[in-house]
């Protein structure tokens, strides 16, 4: 497909189904950890992962990856003299269980000479994350999260929203995870399961002296009340006939890559969009960009390529660094750190996460790399790069012992956090006052739809 295009775009995506479910129906036995269907990429996130070069770069950066694609097949006694394309999966395979510190050998260099080549050729990157359970409670209560937070100053409705996401995220019995993802189930009924389950919650848990556990308690009893004095506000929507009831709203996506090009300064009517096999074009009619072409075949493309690889290794990152920092329900006040294998790395995996975190985080932009309202999956990879970037060399971050690494990178953690959260009640507070609420602000394309 040749097209005279200043900008090419490639967009590819990871965690996607058609429809999210419960899981512990006969197929699929309830587990307490993961709670619902993740489909073939096991991941609790939707990512989304876009690059964007110059047409003018367009042939260097095509024959250098293509160059790559080679280079590794011939590692591979499977994939030598074989003209299949070379996918994400096919390169991490299954030994990733703690990341980089398990990517070695010729693995380790593609990754290498890809993001050496990407910043070579000044490719640009977009990733978008956003929570599978959000999507539940958006579906469910956003309207009435935001007509409560709208009608009284004193809630503020990014931290009902993240709290509520958060709960059902890590606490919410079998019981409620099904009602959730259930469309037969009312949106009133649904809520009166969470109402006595977080209640049930606070009760077990009422005597702490636990720090952490007090807060949580205080979020949780914000919620009870909330429930308690404003439930009448919730409108039960018709879901039954819905035969997709929960998947993703690509509208979100769109406003996240939006405020990408916006901060980029791209000139949208020289932007040519390519999509590949699955999506379709209207979904991105909003970003007024010159062409978009959608279903397209990744073997003919080497930007969907390139776009593949690069959602595979951070989504199957984030999704690995998530899992293995998921705190125990059974054993809550234990606090919980990364393993330390996350941590155990050579010093070429040492230098190239360095490189990775320079790469994603380091070129100057706000937005690219961002998530939906529930942030925790994101911010856990960022911090873990930013933690190991934040040695000078590798002889100093081997003279820290490897057990000490968790623990230090949790404290990184827990600052940004707390600065995300005020962040966050700040933007709050300024959408009240400008936009008098943030239903006036999604419907002026302001807030995050």
């Amino acid at each position: 497909m040749v097209t005279n295009c200043k900008y090419l775009i490639y967009i590819d995506e990871k965690g996607t189904q058609e429809t999210i479910q419960a899981l512990g129906n006969l197929k699929t036995p309830y587990d307490d950890r993961q709670k619902i269907e993740l489909g073939t990429d096991k991941m609790k996130d939707f990512v989304a992962a876009a690059v964007l070069y110059e047409q003018v770069h367009a042939e260097n950066i095509e024959q250098a990856y293509l160059k790559l694609e080679e280079q590794y097949k011939n590692t591979s006694q499977k994939y030598s003299n074989s003209d299949v394309e070379l996918k994400g999966n096919h390169i991490l395979k299954k030994n990733f269980k703690y990341g980089v510190a398990d990517l070695n050998g010729p693995r380790l260099t593609f990754y290498n000479r890809l993001i050496d080549m990407l910043s070579r050729n000044q490719v640009k990157t977009h990733v978008f994350l956003v929570n599978k359970i959000s999507l539940a409670v958006d579906k469910r209560f956003k309207n009435w999260l935001i007509k409560v937070c709208d009608r009284y100053d004193q809630i503020i409705y990014f931290n009902l929203a993240y709290s509520l996401i958060k709960y059902i995220e890590l606490e919410a019995s079998k019981e409620v995870i099904q009602a959730l993802f259930n469309p037969n189930i009312s949106n009133t009924r649904v809520l009166k399961f969470i109402h006595a389950d977080i209640k049930k919650f606070v009760r077990k848990h009422t005597n702490s002296l636990n720090k952490r556990m007090l807060l949580q308690l205080n979020n949780y009893k914000q919620i009870i009340a909330i429930i308690d004095n404003y439930a009448m506000y919730l409108i039960d929507d018709k879901y039954a006939e819905q035969d997709r009831f929960i998947t993703l709203d690509w509208k979100k996506a769109v406003f996240n890559m939006d405020l990408w090009l916006t901060e980029l300064k791209l000139e949208r009517k020289s932007a040519t969009l390519h999509l590949d096999e699955g999506f379709k074009a209207e979904i991105f009619n909003d970003l007024h960009l010159n062409q978009i072409h959608a279903d397209l075949d990744s073997k003919n493309f080497v930007g969907l390529r390139i776009a593949d690889v690069l959602v595979v290794f951070i989504g199957n990152y984030i999704s690995k660094l998530t899992y293995a920092s998921m705190y125990d329900k059974d054993n809550p006040y234990k606090q919980k750190f990364l393993p330390s294998d996350f941590f155990n790395l050579t010093e070429e995996q040492f230098l190239f996460l360095k490189k990775l975190y320079a790469y994603l985080y380091l070129d100057g932009h706000t937005y690219s790399i961002t998530n939906d309202l529930y942030f925790d999956s994101s911010l856990l990879f960022q911090t873990f790069l930013s933690y190991i970037s934040e040695y000078n060399n590798y002889a100093q971050y081997r003279s820290v012992p490897s057990e000490e690494h968790p623990k230090r990178h949790l404290k990184e953690f827990a600052i940004i956090y707390k600065l995300k959260m005020k962040n966050a009640e700040r933007d709050d507070h300024l959408i009240k006052s400008i936009f008098d609420g943030h239903g006036n602000a999604i419907k002026l394309g302001i807030a995050r739809p």
